[in-house]
């Protein structure tokens, strides 16, 4: 049969199956089976699928990992501030990231990121994913988000669109508290107070989000380095993990602030993926930056639901 072999299938519970694409499935051999049939099936789908996602029914997720048989042009695109607006932290060309950068090429190759000095209309229209972070440096403030660019962030998340966001410690630069509130505070979130050197953030419990059990493994614990507290968590937020001021890792479920809304995602922390030579820990939190990205895709208004029984 031509198409795509499963490589790998965590155990998914008997019953209905649901499973997300990037694209419509045209036919598929996995009608009746179960998970004791793993290895032994098969999708075909018309261009382009490289993850899928399943839900059993018993509420967990679990996810499917799909060998890529053609090329395909269509691709995801992830939007970050340019050089100009966030100097090293741009996820595009900034220095902080070339780890970031390198593992999204290996692991995503069919995201595309792009760059812009503000968000307008015209900067987001085409943008699946949002990247965005506080400061220009270690100990220097960027320019907080104005009243508009808030407004269309949140539009951007109401519409379908994912937004991961590094807020940081209050005191990182001049304005830290300033920069912070324009970031996370339209969610309703407030992110307060510094703790010093690294320290450890442990997640409560993996099995709440694919940003802490996705296919790249389940994420017990993270590193910050001189991480804030997230203090209040909004009224949509769910708190993934915590240190020692408050929430270290928020995530707002897609479809919650809208019935077609993305999720948002909250690290208290931007050096939790900036460069390990840079004062971050990237190859510590590699399969966190790689779940949180998957996380995005899974729940991307590009995804078609297809029941399979």
């Amino acid at each position: 049969m031509q198409g795509l072999f499963l490589r790998r299938l965590l155990v998914v519970s008997a019953g209905a199956i649901c499973l997300m694409a990037f694209a419509p499935l045209v036919q598929t051999s996995l009608a009746g089976k179960t998970n004791a049939d793993a290895g032994s099936l098969a999708l075909t789908r018309p261009s382009f699928l490289r993850v899928a996602h399943a839900e059993g029914v018993n509420n967990k997720t679990y996810s499917i990992e799909v060998n890529r048989a053609e090329t395909t042009t269509n691709q995801l695109t992830i939007g970050s501030f340019n050089q100009a607006r966030s100097a090293n932290l741009s996820l595009k060309s900034g220095s902080y990231f070339e780890q970031a950068r390198a593992s999204l090429t290996s692991r995503f190759p069919q995201i595309q990121v792009v760059e812009f000095q503000e968000l307008t209309p015209s900067t987001l229209n085409g943008v699946d994913i949002l990247f965005l972070s506080v400061g220009n440096a270690n100990t220097v403030a960027g320019v907080p988000l104005t009243v508009l660019e808030q407004e269309l962030l949140l539009k951007f998340v109401q519409e379908g669109g994912c937004a991961v966001l590094l807020p940081d410690n209050d005191r990182y630069g001049v304005g830290a508290p300033i920069e912070n509130e324009s970031l996370i505070g339209k969610f309703g979130m407030l992110i307060t107070g510094t703790l010093f050197g690294g320290v450890a953030a442990t997640v409560t419990d993996t099995k709440l989000s694919l940003v802490t059990s996705g296919p790249y493994g389940d994420i017990k614990s993270f590193t910050q380095n001189y991480p804030g507290g997230i203090t209040d968590r909004g009224p949509y937020g769910k708190a993934l993990a915590k240190n020692s001021l408050g929430d270290a890792l928020v995530v707002i479920p897609n479809r919650t602030i809208g019935p077609a809304a993305g999720p948002v995602i909250v690290f208290s922390d931007f050096n939790t993926f900036v460069d390990d030579f840079d004062q971050g820990f990237f190859t510590q939190n590699q399969f966190l930056f790689l779940n949180t990205i998957f996380s995005c895709l899974a729940t991307h208004k590009s995804f078609l639901p297809v029941t399979l029984r």
